[in-house]
């Protein structure tokens, strides 16, 4: 099998894929409820009983550091197999994949279910980007709900990719150039991409990219952000500055940003923004992450020492003021920006302690607050106790059940909690007390169980809207959320059991 050619995953992973219990899908749409009924779902003190197994979530937990399963990408080059770097991760819309890009220029899907290889193509062949290599840079799924997502290499090329895999989009945003990094707003309408000091901006649709400015700076970027508003775009470059860029309002090649602030001296790892829209988080190579007001971004409002300068993080899309931060020194931290200062142990509890304007410039303090983690997986990544790996990449699951993280020394592994009461302790200890198996057929109404395209791997075969209803959550007349599963309450006895 040559490594560049599409390559399948057996059929037992296939099986399992389209066994992969669904309830990521029904969970969201739940979520979207929950904010129309003036329920924030961090604060809520009882956990809703959202789906039959209802083990899954009761109650979250904000620290995922029981390791679950490793996996390595190989391939052949030249008759030789050989283990390849991975740069980046992904889960797609509906979490029963996640997508691996490698510094061969390839795509790897792994399901859900038991995190087994489930397919594998390369998008980015160097000889159509006019190299012998070109590396897959980053993957950004678009907000579209249908699994499209988005490439880049570094050849400085962009593909958009379907629900099938198929290439609907290709373009060149500067050849030769390396894209550092790779944003989507949140509309979906446009992508940003940085080449050295521009960033490019593209308008999207499933048959075109077009150019529509160039935002420009002093120093290389190495990182964006799109606002969820979305013509609002925060760079950082690398000496240490973090601008605030409005799409809308800058011309066909403009310079000028809304406001800059100079952080640190030092490269600027990443930057996101917090679910309130008005806080902004800056990580850099000076060992230190900071939090600013959107309004006043001239000081912190919160501030994290490290000790090895931090690589990545993501926020936990069900605790949204949870995040993970990985480092140099292959280690993970959790930290949650409402808890303050202290130290939780055993199960989290989630109680309110501010208001929705979290850390907004009227309740900031002068001083900003530092935050110590919550929960650590130290050394995540090592070859050896005295050979730590550097954190490439994490992403969590949508479910926020799962943190995926990438290593300098080749590997993809997969965190859950530390305790029972998952769908993941059930898989992998089935034969502990009050385990179940997922997948016995008292459970068939919440597994999708869908036949493989005989022609096309359909490795993003999602649920279609039919399918979907079925599972769905409705809101009654009186605001109270209402089951329409199938073998509710038959589930809840059995899992309750």
């Amino acid at each position: 099998m040559n490594g560049r050619k599409q390559k399948n995953g057996t059929d037992a992973s296939k099986d399992k894929a389209n066994k992969t219990i669904d309830y990521a899908t029904n969970y969201m749409y739940c979520l979207q409820q929950l904010p129309r009924l003036g329920i924030n779902p961090r604060y809520a003190e009882a956990q809703m009983p959202l789906y039959p197994y209802t083990r899954m979530y009761s109650p979250k937990d904000p620290v995922l550091d029981k390791f679950l399963q490793r996996k390595k990408v190989e391939i052949v080059i030249d008759s030789v197999k050989t283990h390849v770097f991975l740069n980046c991760c992904e889960f797609n819309a509906d979490g029963r994949f996640v997508f691996a890009g490698h510094d061969q220029g390839g795509i790897v899907y792994h399901n859900t279910y038991d995190f087994s290889f489930f397919y594998m193509e390369t998008l980015h062949l160097g000889k159509e980007e006019n190299k012998t290599v070109s590396q897959l840079r980053r993957i950004r799924l678009l907000p579209f709900g249908n699994n499209d997502i988005l490439t880049c290499s570094s050849q400085g090329y962009v593909i958009y990719l379907d629900n099938f895999l198929n290439k609907q989009v290709r373009t060149c945003v500067q050849n030769g150039s390396a894209i550092e990094d790779l944003a989507v707003n949140g509309d979906g309408s446009c992508f940003a991409a940085s080449v050295g000091s521009t960033i490019h901006v593209y308008g999207i649709t499933p048959r075109s990219m077009s150019p529509l400015v160039q935002l420009t700076g002093p120093h290389e970027f190495t990182t964006l952000c799109y606002h969820p508003l979305p013509s609002l775009l925060l760079a950082g470059d690398k000496n240490g500055c973090v601008r605030l860029f409005d799409v809308r309002e800058a011309g066909r090649n403009d310079s000028k940003t809304v406001w800059q602030v100079n952080p640190s001296k030092q490269p600027v790892s990443f930057v996101n923004w917090h679910r309130t829209t008005m806080t902004f988080v800056v990580g850099s190579k000076d060992r230190s992450i900071l939090f600013f007001d959107a309004r006043m971004p001239q000081h912190p409002t919160h501030r994290i020492d490290c000790k090895y300068a931090p690589t990545c993080m993501r926020w936990n899309p069900c605790l949204p003021d949870t995040m993970a931060v990985g480092d140099y020194g292959g280690s993970v931290y959790f930290y949650d920006i409402c808890a303050g200062g202290r130290t939780f142990t055993g199960t989290y509890t989630c109680t309110l302690k501010r208001g929705p304007n979290l850390v907004g410039a009227a309740l900031s303090p002068p001083d900003p607050i530092t935050l110590t983690p919550i929960g650590s997986i130290l050394k995540a990544h090592r070859t050896s106790d005295k050979d730590d790996q550097a954190i490439v990449d994490l992403c969590y699951h949508p479910n926020g059940h799962v943190l995926t993280t990438i290593g300098a020394d080749k590997d993809l592994r997969f965190w859950t909690y530390s305790r029972p009461g998952t769908v993941f302790w059930d898989i992998f200890h089935r034969s502990g007390q009050g385990a179940i198996d997922p997948t016995r057929d008292i459970y068939s109404h919440n597994q999708s169980h869908r036949n493989m395209h005989d022609d096309i791997n359909t490795a993003a075969n999602r649920l279609n809207a039919d399918e979907l209803q079925q599972f769905m959550v409705s809101v009654s007349a009186s605001g109270i959320l209402q089951h329409t599963l199938p073998g509710l309450e038959e589930a809840e006895r059995l899992t309750s059991q």
